[in-house]
């Protein structure tokens, strides 16, 4: 069996001053790179990828996707495990202007809590290869927290004015 859980992010991590910066940063990032856009939203959540019984799991079970946003930051928490390669394809484009997913650009390991890759989720599609277990283990253990920022939908706006 293989499972996929969304955690929700716990007090102590809000609480804690790196994580905090970290949200700081990913926002003042967007507001950097998107300088016309008075307001944005963000979005996050904490993933926990967890494989049993020697099988691999995907991280990104989707592929390669965009998550529909400006930019995003995935940072490692914890865990332990072998493979789960961030992966960066170029976004490219068809006739019809619809973006696809076209040649790798970057692959990098998270594995040092704390470490952080950005991303602008507007030029490339983004995943992650499967885990496995450590040699000798029979489970492996990701922990990525996920930032986005977006733009604001409809309803956003809506919530703003009251």
């Amino acid at each position: 069996d293989i499972a996929r859980d969304v955690l929700p992010i716990k007090p102590e991590i809000l609480a804690n001053a790196i994580f905090r910066r970290t949200l700081t940063d990913i926002i003042t990032l967007a507001f950097t790179l998107f300088p016309d856009r008075s307001i944005l939203t963000f979005h996050a959540h904490q993933f926990e990828i967890l494989s049993v019984d020697g099988h691999a799991a995907s991280p990104t079970p989707e592929g390669a996707h965009q998550d529909g946003g400006l930019i995003f930051g995935r940072q490692f928490v914890g865990g332990s495990f072998r493979g789960g390669e961030n992966q960066i394809y170029k976004a490219a484009f068809g006739s019809d202007d619809t973006p696809h997913k076209g040649s790798l650009v970057h692959q990098q390991q998270l594995d040092i809590p704390g470490q952080i890759l950005y991303v602008n989720d507007r030029n490339v599609f983004h995943g992650a290869a499967p885990i496995t277990p450590r040699p000798g283990q029979t489970q492996a253990r990701r922990r990525i927290f996920v930032g986005g920022v977006h733009e604001p939908t409809k309803e956003d706006l809506a919530a703003l004015d009251q």
